[in-house]
């Protein structure tokens, strides 16, 4: 079976089918994924993901967490595709090839008066952006390495008709038109379930 006919079985066991859509809500309110399907990079098998908006936090059961420092942050930031908001974000994982078999994942992120993401911080290093688009996403910064020092410049490409971001590093993720997030990387999730969370 494949991708796309999961996803339309993920869809139909959460009643949106052809008469019926997960729609977005007002411009003072974000609809937040509660429940996705979840897509092995190595199989076509799916798992469950329950998520919750419990302010500052939207965590899932797969591990993830993101803080806020507001509730109009999380709302704002899905106004915008791929604009990020949040303060951090934190990715759990567990049975990996380290003594203890676990570990966490943190992205930190600095902002300006704008709003715009001025410093971003990660497994990686710690980039410094200098560059935005017209809406306050980063387009171009200079990364400096975590073990080496060594600084390179990084571009982030945005397509908002497929709504995307890939940086120049090899970094991709993907939002759907709620904006919540369905492609991280090699990872890829399906809505079935929403909330809104309003001011």
């Amino acid at each position: 079976m494949k991708r796309g006919a999961l996803i339309l079985m993920a869809l139909a066991a959460a009643g949106v089918g052809c008469g019926q859509s997960i729609t977005s809500p007002s411009r003072g309110c974000r609809r937040y994924a509660t429940t996705l399907g979840y897509i092995k990079p190595d199989s076509l098998a799916q798992d469950v993901v329950h998520c919750i908006w419990a302010p500052p936090t939207y965590s899932c059961s797969d591990g993830r967490r993101w803080t806020y420092g507001s509730t109009d942050d999380f709302i704002d930031e899905a106004r915008t595709p791929n604009r990020v908001l949040a303060l951090s974000k934190e990715v759990y994982v567990s049975g990996g090839p380290m003594p203890g078999g676990s570990y966490t994942l943190t992205t930190d992120y600095e902002y300006d008066s704008q709003r715009r993401v001025v410093r971003l911080r990660d497994r990686r290093g710690s980039i410094a952006f200098d560059e935005w688009d017209g809406v306050g996403r980063p387009r171009v910064g200079t990364l400096k390495d975590r073990y080496s020092g060594v600084t390179t410049r990084v571009t982030v490409a945005y397509d908002d008709a497929a709504r995307l971001m890939e940086d120049s590093t090899g970094e991709i993720s993907g939002q759907d038109h709620n904006g919540n997030l369905i492609r991280d990387g090699s990872l890829e999730y399906v809505v079935t379930a929403t909330a809104d969370a309003c001011k």
